[in-house]
């Protein structure tokens, strides 16, 4: 998704980061704002994913940490809350939805880190994709409870 950002970059990617994998940075949508984009493995998954963060210019900062670790942790509560809204999408691409085992068809490709508090008002959002559709579904997150997705 952001490879062409990575390959024309003329200075090098930071070091690589811990959480985040290779970051870069470009400019975000206010003077003074940067959005830092990373690539690296999902720990719950082992999948290479896409991280974005909107942010400063010295990089992540410890609430974006705290937001991808509780993220992590979560992993199987947020997900369970991720398939009835990717099944709807599923369902509305293909017609009609044989019954399978969902939590198989979708794949984490990219994730927005929040730069806030973790708790109960924290929202953040994730990108899977569905080979079995030839698809990728944004899904809203309301801290580990899915609230809405939609077809990129």
């Amino acid at each position: 998704m952001f490879e062409k950002l990575f390959a024309n970059k003329e200075e090098p990617p930071r070091p690589r980061d811990p959480d985040f994998g290779a970051l870069v940075s470009s400019p975000g949508k206010f003077p003074g704002q940067v959005r830092w984009i990373g690539i690296g493995a999902f720990p719950p998954t082992g999948t290479e994913i896409t991280y974005q963060l909107g942010g400063v210019p010295k990089g992540p900062t410890d609430g974006h940490r705290a937001a991808f670790h509780a993220i992590v942790e979560h992993y199987a509560e947020f997900y369970a809350t991720a398939l009835p809204v990717l099944a709807e999408q599923l369902k509305a691409n293909l017609g009609t939805l044989e019954p399978r085992d969902l939590k198989d068809l979708f794949v984490p490709v990219s994730l927005w880190v929040p730069d806030e508090e973790v708790g109960p008002d924290m929202e953040w959002d994730m990108s899977f994709r569905c080979d079995a559709a030839g698809k990728t579904y944004s899904v809203d997150f309301k801290c580990w409870e899915a609230v809405s997705a939609e077809e990129e």
